[in-house]
């Protein structure tokens, strides 16, 4: 699993942060990616859920769903991981 980024790094929305990784590890631009975030998950309840949690004593906790052939799992700290779901197939 690969460690692409952290909402906290930078102040930008989990959900931006998330296009962006898919984007970078599959060389497409993030306004290109297909499908859009929003058919698999919606956006504002990700960021809701992420958003600020260092003040709100969460102590654990992740969200993690298959997005553009990746496993997206994010964790209450806001780092995002993404792991290819195509390694996966291929060595089942």
């Amino acid at each position: 699993m690969k460690t692409t980024g952290n909402s906290r790094d930078n102040g930008r929305p989990i959900s931006e942060v998330i296009v962006e990784a898919v984007g970078e590890e599959t060389g497409t631009p993030p306004e290109r990616i297909t499908p859009p975030l929003y058919h698999v998950i919606d956006p504002e309840a990700l960021n809701s859920l992420f958003k600020n949690t260092v003040n709100v004593g969460r102590n654990g906790g992740r969200v993690v769903f298959a997005y553009n052939g990746f496993e997206v799992t994010v964790t209450e700290d806001g780092s995002v991981a993404l792991e290819s779901t195509e390694r996966q197939r291929a060595s089942d």
